[in-house]
């Protein structure tokens, strides 16, 4: 492993903070500030249509990055700095419309920033033990950059108010991921393609990735569990003041008991991840949501308001913890092992399809979410949030069955 490559893991602690304080303070901005026009229906609708987007973008970037001369890291140096203010003015928009508007530009430029960063593992380290390595470091300062986020975030808001998101978010870009960025010594690419052959290859290769259906599950039950994520992600805000009528600050404590589970689980996977299946501890990462999540629904139903059932929500936010880590470190070990299967040279469209799956899932949870939360049938703040948990169960039961069916499929430890 090259000393100028060992930046590469910084760059997750970076995107960690930026895609956790987007995911979980945008929605509430819009109900906070009522901005004009600004139906909460509406604000689910236009996230859901940016991660569309997002994910329809992302396969043809990643092929676009593995055909073109220039580099992943200068088309990332080149994003890093607009993508920055662009951050920054999301939370001082006014007008419902133009925060639409930046709202999916967030969505595609993002993908210029992730899908080069995250597909540069592969081609920096080709060697396997060490490719873990940076993975799990990369895993556990993506855990410590949810951390972060997600216990400064309310802390931030009681006291800076937006102004505080925008301003640390565009900070973290630049340090975060421009910084790091610099470090890292890419070789020269040996084989760049005809321009001509864009297209003719990108369907060839998704062909190609149609005839396993061992990458199509995982793919798929990938999608789902950020679809888990992304709920879970948006609904803690209201949680604490909806459910549990703390003030939005509450956020804190909950978010706090998530990260503690992350960390615990990393502890494991940081010991045994040379060992492990990653296909399979991803799968029974999600069953062990599942189960939390159907064990929180049942105590909502049995359990009146108080202290045991605000006991109930932090126990369950601890063990939610494992499949945010399995989100966070599995994929890109499995995504550079079904690349090594294939010789390498596609690794930004395998990752581009991967955020393909991963943002239609995000689609789907802001959409789903947002019509229980804001709909404008007679639901209370409990019921809202309990028809999303119920939502979030379900998805992850169905992603816990695809990762291991595919797993079963797989023929190589990943």
């Amino acid at each position: 492993m090259k000393i100028s490559n060992a930046s590469f893991p910084i760059g997750f602690l970076g995107i960690a903070i930026i895609n956790t304080f987007f995911t979980q303070w945008i929605v509430y901005y819009h109900a906070e500030t009522g901005i004009e026009s600004g139906t909460w229906i509406g604000v689910g609708t236009v996230l859901s249509m940016g991660y569309i987007l997002q994910g329809i973008w992302s396969p043809f970037v990643g092929h676009w990055i593995d055909h073109i001369k220039m580099t992943r890291k200068t088309i990332i140096l080149l994003t890093v700095i607009p993508f920055a203010g662009l951050f920054y003015y999301l939370f001082q928009i006014e007008s419902f419309y133009l925060s639409a508007l930046c709202m999916v530009l967030f969505n595609l430029i993002f993908v210029l920033i992730v899908q080069p960063y995250m597909s540069m593992l592969p081609i920096i380290e080709p060697v396997k033990d060490k490719r873990v390595i940076l993975a799990v470091v990369g895993a556990l300062l993506a855990i410590f950059g949810s951390v972060i986020a997600l216990s400064s975030g309310p802390l931030i808001i009681e006291k800076y108010g937006f102004d505080g998101i925008g301003i640390g978010g565009g900070v973290v870009l630049l340090l975060a991921i421009g910084l790091p960025v610099l470090g890292i010594s890419l070789p020269a690419k040996k084989d760049i393609r005809d321009s001509s052959d864009f297209f003719r290859d990108f369907i060839h290769y998704c062909m190609k990735v149609r005839s396993k259906p061992k990458v199509i599950m995982f793919l798929l039950g990938n999608g789902l569990t950020f679809v888990v994520v992304t709920t879970i992600t948006i609904i803690t805000p209201f949680v604490a003041v909806g459910v549990l009528g703390k003030e939005p600050s509450y956020t804190f404590t909950l978010n706090v008991s998530l990260s503690v589970g992350m960390l615990c689980s990393t502890v494991f996977l940081f010991i045994f991840a040379k060992r492990l299946n990653m296909l399979k501890t991803q799968g029974y990462l999600a069953m062990v949501c599942a189960s939390a999540l159907l064990a929180l629904c049942i105590a909502m139903i049995l359990l009146p308001n108080g202290e045991h059932l605000e006991l109930v929500w932090i126990v369950v936010y601890g063990l939610l913890g494992a499949v945010v880590l399995g989100a966070l470190v599995c994929p890109s070990l499995v995504l550079s092992g079904f690349g090594d299967e294939d010789s390498g040279g596609n690794e930004g469209l395998l990752f581009g399809l991967n955020g393909l799956g991963v943002n239609f899932g995000n689609a789907l949870a802001s959409q789903i979410v947002a019509l229980f939360l804001f709909s404008s049938f007679d639901f209370d703040a409990r019921s809202q949030v309990q028809y999303s948990i119920v939502f979030a169960c379900v998805m992850s039961a169905m992603s816990a069955l695809l990762l291991y069916k595919a797993a079963r499929l797989s023929e190589n430890t990943l």
